[in-house]
């Protein structure tokens, strides 16, 4: 007999069904998923959920479809080995406080879909300052970047079991309030496009839309000159804002979850580095040492019965 669902929840209520639910996957999706399965097996196996999906319906649009996410996975799986995903919040980073005052960002509120908000300060960020926390370094500015993205993936599986739904994605803000001609620098320009393009080949499919707030004039202009490169998919999903971003903003966002930074009326405090909405920040959570330390201390037979809080499969093919 069927397990009757349960009653929605204020907290579920509250918010519109995310748009990765309502994506059906296709014959040729789940095709593509069964490759995917075949050619990678057991390497698949530690993933967090909807990581395949992405892949799967991320490179749905190219022309060589398959050959185009083996390439992307490939990518992805050298970055979860060389980073370690699994374990890179198990211990410190040195010096990453100051890291976060020169790199700002951090995920607060949620957007009228459930989707975490993440806000980057990079484009106002003092160079100077930059340039003394990571010393040139890509490696350790890469290490700080995913450290960062692992805390993110962790608050999006928190947020995906409270809302009982498929929810993968992010609204991001960038806020350019600081944008300077020294941000045209080229060592500047280019390890942030470095890095940012690396992240979008590593995370495709996370982005549900952008934000490009306070933006200069001089900038809106070569926008619409840089925007004529841009892949159209990617495009349409950012909005380039001037000082008058909080009307559109609140299209997707509600007031009470955008920080008063913003013109928000968010009563918590900003973490830098962090979630502000979860009490350790998106720290914790099933592939790191203190949930594997927990894990260890449960009874066997709890373990053997399947009642062992093991994540879910990457497997996301049925759609709630």
């Amino acid at each position: 007999m069927a397990k009757p669902k349960e009653e929605k929840t204020d907290e579920v209520k509250k918010y519109e069904p995310t748009m990765e639910s309502q994506y059906k996957f296709t014959e040729e999706d789940k095709a593509m998923q069964k490759k995917i399965e075949a050619k990678y097996g057991s390497k698949l196996d530690e993933l967090y959920p909807f990581v395949v999906r992405n892949f799967v319906t991320g490179y749905k649009h190219c022309k060589e479809r398959e050959k185009e996410t083996y390439m992307r996975l490939d990518h992805y799986l050298e970055r979860y080995e060389q980073y370690k995903f699994n374990t890179i919040l198990d211990e410190p980073l040195a010096n990453e406080e100051e890291m976060f005052q020169a790199w700002k960002l951090y995920t607060y509120g949620y957007d009228k879909q459930g989707h975490p908000v993440l806000y980057d300060e990079i484009a106002s960020a003092d160079i100077a300052a930059v340039n003394k926390a990571f010393k040139d370094d890509m490696e350790l500015l890469r290490t700080y970047r995913f450290r960062f993205h692992r805390r993110l993936a962790n608050t999006k599986r928190i947020q995906a079991e409270k809302l009982d739904t498929i929810l993968y994605k992010h609204t991001f803000i960038m806020d350019l309030s600081g944008f300077s001609s020294s941000h045209f620098g080229s060592n500047y320009r280019n390890t942030v496009k470095e890095i940012i393009g690396d992240e979008q080949n590593v995370f495709p499919e996370t982005l549900y839309v952008m934000f490009l707030i306070n933006t200069p004039w001089a900038f809106r202009m070569i926008w619409r000159i840089v925007g004529t490169f841009i892949d159209p998919i990617t495009y349409e999903k950012i909005k380039v804002l001037g000082s008058d971003y909080i009307g559109e903003m609140t299209k997707y966002i509600d007031i009470d979850q955008i920080p008063a930074k913003y013109k928000g009326k968010g009563k918590k405090p900003i973490k830098y580095g962090f979630c502000s909405d979860l009490e350790d920040g998106g720290v914790s959570y099933p592939g790191n040492k203190k949930a594997k330390e927990e894990d260890d201390e449960k009874d066997p037979k709890d373990q053997a019965n399947g009642n062992d809080d093991k994540p879910p499969s990457y497997d996301t093919t049925v759609d709630k």
